[in-house]
């Protein structure tokens, strides 16, 4: 079975949910301290104020999801003499915050979970994990939280609900199915003539068509996906012609070429700062 073309952008921007808190919920609980990360909210129960950081207050009855794609102050408020049975997790992206994830979905999504039954049965699930030993709780937990994000992205992309960038592409009904084989393999022969002919458009008409959906042109996309495939491929230690090779290059010094207009450093030199980095943090987490 062929993986599903949010394989690849998910693997690439690194989604991460942390669950960190589920079951009943009382009071007004503020959440405007966690700059590095996005917020999920999911309220299955009982009714739920929403104040926003401008602190527009709105109330909800129905049980509904809340994703903040990135940090942004807000309060989740009960009513009082009331209980809600709510799960929040921080979400985090290995590659950043800004990422193809978070360049496409709105800033807030809240979405009635009448609209997202999956999503009401991955929950379900959740809930039972309370049986589990606490050797893995947690991390079940975490992962099955994910899977509501993968929902929730593929809800929006269905819905035509995401910006300009590779969510939006994906959601394209002639561009996605090419878009998702470049993420799948960005080293492959991606001409601009080769992919307006795969898509039965004209080089003018596909170039433009691309733009609109994607915001930058296909060359420049294909460019700056080799580019992070040859990033990965350099910190394992592959060797440059074998890098070229499979980031779609003719030869090591044409890649070296590109990887240099792409980032200002060529491959040995961004290699050597990057490996410095990781030592730097990994010496700084040593020491505390």
């Amino acid at each position: 079975m062929s993986q599903s073309p949010f394989y690849h952008l998910i693997q690439q921007v690194g989604l991460r949910a942390s669950v960190f808190y589920s079951g009943g919920l009382c009071g007004k609980h503020p959440f405007i301290e966690n700059n590095d990360s996005g917020h999920l909210h999911v309220v299955m129960q009982g009714q739920f104020d929403l104040v926003d950081r401008l602190g527009r207050c709105t109330r909800h009855q129905e049980p509904s999801l809340i994703l903040f794609k990135a940090f942004a102050p807000h309060h989740l408020n009960i009513p009082p003499g009331e209980e809600a049975q709510v799960m929040c997790a921080d979400i985090t992206y290995a590659s950043g915050m800004n990422n193809m994830i978070t360049a496409g979905l709105p800033e807030i999504v809240l979405i009635p979970l009448s609209e997202l039954p999956l999503v009401r049965n991955t929950m379900n699930v959740l809930e039972e994990t309370t049986q589990l030993s606490p050797l893995v709780r947690g991390q079940i937990d975490n992962k099955l939280c994910e899977v509501v994000l993968l929902q929730v992205i593929a809800y929006l992309i269905e819905r035509g609900r995401v910006e300009k960038g590779v969510l939006s592409g994906l959601a394209h009904p002639v561009l996605g199915p090419l878009l998702a084989n470049i993420l799948r393999n960005p080293g492959g022969q991606w001409e601009v003539e080769n992919m307006a002919h795969s898509v039965a458009m004209s080089k003018t008409r596909f170039t433009q068509q691309f733009v609109v959906s994607v915001g930058e042109a296909p060359g420049q996309f294909v460019r700056r996906e080799r580019i992070k495939l040859a990033k990965t491929l350099l910190l394992e230690g592959k060797p440059l012609d074998l890098i070229a090779q499979s980031c779609g290059y003719a030869s090591q010094s044409s890649f070296s070429r590109s990887f240099l207009q792409q980032t200002g450093q060529y491959p040995s030199h961004w290699t050597s700062v990057q490996k410095g980095i990781q030592f730097q943090s990994a010496e700084r987490a040593e020491n505390g």
